[in-house]
């Protein structure tokens, strides 16, 4: 009999097989810390969308992509606010699109 490599087929008679799924979340971290950081300097201290960009470095700080996908959806307004995407990096705006339409 030949090895079956990589397949999801086992062969065999009480088999446990354990399925570890790691979900990388493919965020660099220190890139979204840095654009958070240019929007809180760029962005008037009075707007809601400064609170926001605050409210996210926190999250990038942490690392904590649960929590930062629940600020996106949260303030999803603000963050496609015209004022919000005049300052957004690449990394930020792209991170945005991905967690809110999801």
């Amino acid at each position: 009999m030949q090895a079956i490599i990589d397949s999801p087929i086992t062969i065999g008679d009480n088999n446990i097989v354990s399925v570890i799924h790691n979900e990388k979340d493919n965020i660099d971290w220190e890139e979204l810390k840095e654009e958070c950081l240019f929007a809180i300097q760029h962005l008037p201290s009075d707007v809601r969308e400064r609170q926001v960009a605050e409210e996210l470095f926190v999250d990038s700080v942490n690392k904590d992509s649960h929590k930062l996908r629940n600020t996106f959806k949260k303030y999803a307004a603000e963050l496609s606010s015209k004022l919000f995407s005049g300052v957004a990096g690449a990394v930020l705006t792209e991170l945005i699109k991905s967690f809110v339409i999801k």
